[in-house]
């Protein structure tokens, strides 16, 4: 949507807001175009921000050059990207796995699941 037709859509919008609307579903659509509008503007404007941004990429080691908006410098390029998340989330569920696995098999959770067992038997008996 080019910069002309978005403000021609926002007047009309607006123009649309001063008028009183007929029903509460016809003022819930315009407030829903005018919310579409504002995500459109913004992204607009996140895209007239963005410059070629030189990077070396952690996933390939390429130095790589970009286009992206203000802000942090990426950490991986486009082509790595998904691959890399794959690999980080991989990660991530091998450790959660293997603290479970330890926590299970430790004392000191077998103690607290008695612990719970127990108290859960004695309150069920003093409803009795």
């Amino acid at each position: 949507m080019d910069a002309a037709l978005l403000l021609a859509t926002i007047q009309a919008t607006i123009a649309k807001l001063d008028e009183p609307a007929e029903t509460p579903v016809a003022m819930a659509q315009i407030i829903a175009d005018a919310r579409f509008l504002l995500t459109r503007v913004a992204a607009n404007a996140v895209k007239e921000n963005r410059a070629p941004v030189t990077f070396t990429c952690e996933y390939c080691g390429y130095e790589k050059t970009e286009e992206h908006g203000p802000g942090q410098l990426p950490r991986y390029c486009a082509a790595c990207y998904p691959e890399a998340q794959r690999s980080l989330n991989r990660q991530r569920v091998k450790a959660h796995r293997a603290r479970q696995k330890t926590a299970e098999a430790s004392p000191v959770a077998l103690g607290a699941t008695e612990r719970q067992s127990s108290l859960c038997a004695k309150s069920s008996a003093s409803r009795l």
